[in-house]
């Protein structure tokens, strides 16, 4: 912990470009080798339903940091925490990457996610939090069978004590296959974005909050049962982009 209002040293972690390459630097799926996919979907062999694409080098893809500083030692300051992520320009999160769009910028995704910076504040003496974060949602969209379609853009800009960005709605008619159309909700069973929670009370000696993730997202089921045939429940998946906390405790 330092003396200073703004502290000079800080833990940093950082997941770091592999290079480039079709594997990503992270990828996620619910199917196992030779299964079948929700047809649904739209997903053939061993597309991914989350790819965060490598990027070319080794520079830092996204850097996490932590610090906790105060005025000064003497009782009766109180101890702050920060927790930050910063995501490098052109960092990206793909849902179901792979589908029937004519747009490959973004490996045919559903959607883009494209955040720029998370970070949380707060004080052992103190009830409240103060967080922010930035970045982009991109939606494919196709408003009628005659359009193109196109990757539409939401904001995900936020600061505490203001409302939260609103998402497209699950209605939202993503393409159209054979002249009908296909809504969201053929990929996405809920998403939302976040804001601050008090994790847990904070008395005179701790703070403890957190930003649940900017996004959570749960997605479609993407495997059939082998006894129904029918959509699995219980192989969605649960996410969370861009989660911190903010830990302040004083005990001097």
């Amino acid at each position: 912990m330092e003396a200073a209002a703004t502290p000079t040293n800080a833990v940093t972690a950082a997941m770091q470009a592999n290079g480039g390459g079709s594997c990503g630097a992270f990828r996620m799926t619910n199917a196992l080798p030779g299964s079948s996919l929700v047809p649904a979907l739209g997903l053939v062999g061993t597309q991914p339903e989350v790819l965060i694409p490598d990027v070319s080098g080794n520079a830092n893809m996204v850097v996490g940091s932590a610090a906790v500083d105060t005025p000064s030692l003497a009782t009766g300051n109180p101890v702050t925490g920060k927790a930050s992520l910063t995501y490098a320009t052109g960092t990206s999160i793909e849902l179901f990457p792979g589908l029937s769009f004519p747009d490959a910028t973004h490996d045919h995704a559903l959607a883009v996610i494209q955040l720029s910076s998370v970070s949380i504040s707060c004080a052992s003496n103190v009830g409240t939090a103060t967080a922010s974060y930035s970045g982009t949602l991109l939606l494919w969209e196709q408003p009628n069978p005659g359009s193109p379609g196109a990757y539409v853009a939401t904001s995900l800009n936020w600061t505490s004590g203001t409302p939260n960005p609103l998402l497209p709605a699950l209605n939202t008619t993503v393409m159209y296959a054979a002249g009908v159309p296909k809504p969201l909700s053929t990929w996405i069973q809920s998403w939302q974005t976040n804001n601050l929670v008090q994790q847990a009370p904070a008395g005179a000696s701790v703070g403890n909050h957190t930003v649940p993730g900017v996004l959570t997202i749960d997605t479609q089921p993407a495997l059939p049962s082998a006894v129904t045939g029918l959509a699995d429940p219980s192989t969605d998946l649960l996410l969370s982009v861009g989660a911190v906390s903010c830990v302040s405790e004083d005990n001097r």
